[in-house]
């Protein structure tokens, strides 16, 4: 079973849109909230458990040392694991949000599934989860570089033999994507494809779709990336 987190803080788009594209290669994906993960015995039955957009202020209020441990003692376990924007930042040991009007939040986070920081976003804003905080973010893979969707997200300093499988491209240039062990973290949102995104009423939106309808190849490249990580299993 892949488990999708889905409670409060988090990003019902981004938690639809993980479930709908993991549903298309793997034949057991379930949501499942706070509760469930500090609860419930779902370690022995679960392959992997992923955490994509939304605050992670509200996930460690909800889930609790408790959970958190659950979730920690299940990776080093060998647990895959899977975050996206804010299940980035979640997941490590150190991260620094910067804001335009107000100094920086910095938090030590407990799950530490990589040695170094968390850092973001690439544009400093002060509605991290407003629409104008959406864009379509250039990224490098390997030699082949194109657009995904990214709103808020880290990029990540590394100190120990952390894999990176990913670059914001220029201007950027830093680590969007790393591996380390059975932990895979990606700071933008490659589970948005440019359908997902709304209509073109919405005029914000409505640019995204434009700049991401000729991305859809190179998205689902990058997703491939989390295909494979969960695929070893």
């Amino acid at each position: 079973m892949i488990r999708v987190y889905s409670d409060k803080g988090a990003c019902d788009l981004s938690s639809d849109a993980l479930a709908f594209e993991l549903g298309k290669r793997f034949p057991c994906v379930q949501k499942v909230d706070s509760r469930f993960l500090k609860s419930v015995s779902w370690e022995t039955t679960t392959s992997a458990l992923i955490m994509g957009g939304g605050t992670c202020s509200i996930w460690e209020q909800d889930l609790g040392q408790k959970g958190m441990e659950k979730i920690r003692d299940f990776v080093l376990k060998g647990g895959k694991f899977v975050g996206f924007c804010a299940g980035a930042y979640f997941a490590a040991p150190h991260s620094l949000f910067s804001f335009i009007s107000s100094p920086p939040l910095e938090k030590n986070r407990p799950l530490k599934f990589f040695e170094g920081k968390a850092i973001g976003p690439l544009i400093p804003t002060d509605n991290p989860l407003g629409k104008e905080a959406a864009m379509a973010i250039p990224i490098k893979i390997g030699n082949t570089k194109g657009y995904c969707y990214y709103q808020s997200g880290c990029y990540f300093e590394t100190v120990d033999e952390t894999e990176i499988l990913a670059y914001y491209d220029k201007p950027f240039d830093k680590p969007a994507m790393i591996k380390k062990k059975s932990a895979l973290l990606c700071g933008f949102h490659p589970e948005f494809s440019w359908e997902n995104l709304g209509s073109y009423s919405d005029p914000i939106f409505g640019s995204l779709v434009d700049a991401l309808t000729h991305q859809e190849a190179f998205r689902l490249l990058i997703w491939q990336k989390v295909v494979d990580h969960l695929s070893q299993l």
